[in-house]
């Protein structure tokens, strides 16, 4: 992810023109640099301000969702709705995940829905910029099939995605909303003594507002697309629904 930032930050600074390019190639030996100090922190060893955002209760549960014994899943599964409040979206996606493999489907479609809508309200009050892609990179860790089977009743969906708002907006939000910056560019470049926890993020007064600017914005978006789907697009959606059920119970 932090290589893709990087790629994205050469792209523009070489398509701002020759003034720029001369910039990059003056500062390419502390990028070089600061490449190490990005090798360290994939380990766990975040610089500056980044070594105080605490990941370490989301890693434990996610851990335990996929690698735990069943009982340690379903118990960690239970106690994350019961208190899902204090996890960071990256959890409710595994969340999904998990129910999907116990083949409730309806439950994995809420969690997935609600991890959407809060990476994104994470991502929107995030000042690095760079962490606009951590949305897709979470849903495309997930199995194909839990990702489609929205299509196979969109009705039903459509009162999935409405609840998830729902949730949303009742739920608060008691997790590190720095989290999210550990997925930017910010990361991988020294940091100042000027930055601190709080500026990673927009001021928290206007959190309330961006919350319910958020979840207006992905409503239109989600019922424009699902209104968009033709009847042809959605039979072979369908189509590819039956094909990979039919994979999963091989691979059972």
């Amino acid at each position: 992810m932090k290589i893709i930032c990087l790629m994205k930050l050469i792209w523009i600074i070489f398509s701002k023109g020759k003034h720029m390019r001369i910039i990059f190639l003056l500062l390419l030996p502390f990028i070089i640099a600061s490449s190490v100090i990005y090798a360290e922190s994939d380990k766990g060893q975040h610089q500056g301000v980044y070594a105080q955002i605490d990941t370490k209760k989301d890693i434990q549960v996610i851990d335990l969702l996929l690698n735990g014994n069943k009982e340690e899943q379903n118990q960690t599964a239970k106690k994350i709705v019961e208190h899902s409040d204090q996890y960071c979206p990256a959890v409710l996606f595994y969340l999904a995940r998990y129910f999907f493999y116990q083949n409730k489907d309806e439950d994995a479609i809420f969690w997935l829905y609600a991890a959407r809508i809060r990476i994104l309200f994470d991502i929107k009050r995030c000042t690095d910029l760079t962490v606009e892609d951590s949305s897709e990179a979470m849903s495309y860790q997930m199995p194909n099939l839990l990702r489609i089977i929205q299509f196979e009743n969109i009705d039903n969906s459509k009162v999935l995605f409405k609840k998830a708002l729902e949730w949303d907006k009742q739920t608060p939000h008691n997790y590190d909303p720095a989290w999210i910056a550990l997925h930017g560019m910010g990361v991988f470049l020294p940091t100042s003594d000027k930055t601190t926890l709080e500026s990673l993020n927009i001021p928290k007064e206007q959190w309330t507002s961006l919350a319910e600017e958020n979840r207006n914005d992905y409503l239109q978006d989600y019922m424009e697309y699902m209104d968009g789907i033709t009847p042809e697009q959605l039979t072979l959606m369908k189509k590819k629904i039956q094909e990979l059920r039919k994979e999963e119970a091989n691979n059972k």
